[in-house]
């Protein structure tokens, strides 16, 4: 192992590569949608146009993987660690682009999608908590940006590959990326130093964290004293602390409104179909184009949103966004209206590509983010590993659900009556945020646990 000031910059920047290549699943499908409803054989490796029923599988599988992820997690991390899990996540990515690069047969569309899956639900509910472990703490916010801008640099790759290249190399070069992880992960990652104090492995636990901030052992006593006292607290964390305290269930039933609200307000929905959105829209930029703008826009936001968190307020951000992307798809829903029922649309043409701009920049710098920051500040330290988990799998289960639904509303209810749904419940949700969700802007953790249980009589010594 080699040592210098920034490694921990740069484990974190090696594991990202993780969370880029999670991402690259969620807009994976725009680009690739598009070629399996071709008759061109020459474009579609099926031998038949995929049907609704098969695109409807092949959205929502990835998250019915992502829900069983943290389950397979659970089985490994104990016994093999961190940095042994993380490296192994890269393994069902890999075989997932493979099958993808190969396979012509829908059933293996399902397969691959699905293993992905399970990488994605085990890196996102392990790499919030590993990047935690690594990061000082005054570099955290650092950090959550790096991550920010790593999975939104996902979100656009695809969109950025996909529509020039056939089903086969585009789904190879993706193959790349989780080997590139592998490799640097494997050469710079160290194993997380809580997880050594665990094990018992104090003298690894000091080379470990010796090696992540470039110190010697006597400046990092103090760290290791403090990562000692800390798993001594959380010792008698348990899952139904959450479920039977009712401060906690509380926050839980809020916390998982807002992470509903990312995909009841249509996000993986629109991001799968976005090609898709915008041929049927018949605008006069090509479909490829302005779902790559779309996916520009959505990369470039992920620098700002970080920085509004604690400058505007967690409600009022949230606030602000809920209206924004319900006023967005408010307007796409008219004009798909519009469209249906008027032969000439060229004048207001530009909408679709409008309305979804400033959808993800509403979504990105508010309803992306403050939910999870919330699921941080809410819980007691020793109980926030188990309400991540929880939010972690309810969120996948609510994508696998709309996105499963997408074309059974639009089938029901036309195109502009679902985006017109999804708009209906970000209105509501302006109203959710405004009366139930607590401020916690400029609070330190211990000023917003005694928010919280002010009218409580817990003890306040067993909160922290």
């Amino acid at each position: 192992m080699f040592k210098c000031k920034h490694t921990s910059l740069l484990i974190v920047a090696a594991v990202n590569l993780l969370a880029t290549t999670g991402d690259i699943t969620t807009s994976w499908p725009s680009p690739v949608f598009p070629k399996l409803y071709s008759n061109d054989t020459r474009i579609n490796p099926l031998p038949k146009p995929m049907t609704r029923t098969e695109e409807s599988i092949i959205g929502s599988i990835l998250s019915i993987g992502a829900c069983i992820g943290p389950i397979f997690l659970n089985l490994i991390i104990h016994p093999f660690g961190y940095k042994k899990t993380l490296l192994s996540l890269a393994v069902p990515h890999f075989v997932s682009f493979l099958l993808l690069g190969f396979t012509k047969r829908i059933y293996y569309f399902y397969i691959a999608r699905f293993l992905a899956g399970l990488s994605v639900g085990a890196g996102y509910s392990l790499f919030s908590v590993y990047v935690g472990d690594i990061a000082d703490d005054e570099k955290r916010g650092r950090m959550v940006l790096v991550t920010n801008i790593f999975w939104s640099a996902g979100s656009l790759i695809p969109l950025a590959i996909g529509p020039y290249t056939s089903i086969s190399n585009f789904n190879l070069i993706l193959s790349y990326l989780p080997i590139l992880y592998f490799i640097l992960f494997l050469i710079v990652g160290a194993e997380s130093p809580y997880y050594l104090m665990r094990m018992k492995k104090e003298e690894e636990a000091e080379a470990t964290l010796m090696y992540i901030k470039g110190c010697d052992k006597k400046d990092v006593a103090e760290e290791l004293r403090k990562i000692s006292d800390f798993i001594e607290s959380s010792k008698d964390a348990k899952l139904r602390d959450i479920l039977t305290d009712k401060i906690m269930r509380k926050n839980l039933l809020l916390c998982c409104t807002l992470i509903a609200t990312q995909e009841l307000g249509g996000y993986s929905s629109i991001l799968y179909h976005l090609e898709l959105i915008f041929r049927y829209a018949e605008s006069n930029i090509p479909a490829d184009k302005a779902a790559l703008v779309v996916g520009f826009v959505l990369f470039t936001s992920s620098f700002v949103a970080p920085f509004l968190v604690d400058v505007v307020g967690r409600r009022p951000l949230l606030i602000t966004s809920c209206i924004g992307m319900g006023t967005s798809l408010a307007l796409l829903g008219f004009f798909f209206h519009y469209h249906n029922t008027h032969a000439h649309v060229h004048v207001i043409r530009f909408v679709p590509l409008l309305s979804l701009v400033s959808y993800i920049i509403s979504f990105n710098v508010g309803i992306n983010t403050v939910p999870w920051t919330l699921v941080s500040e809410l819980f007691p330290s020793k109980n926030k590993q188990a309400a991540s988990s929880i939010a972690t799998s309810f969120s996948w289960c609510v994508t696998a659900i709309v996105t499963f639904s997408y074309n059974y509303l639009v089938t029901r209810l036309s195109i502009f009556g679902t985006f017109w749904l999804f708009a209906g419940w970000c209105f509501v949700s302006c109203f959710f945020c405004f009366f139930f969700v607590p401020e916690t802007k400029g609070k330190s953790f211990t000023e917003v646990q005694r928010m919280l249980y002010k009218d409580s009589s817990v003890n306040k010594q067993e909160l922290f």
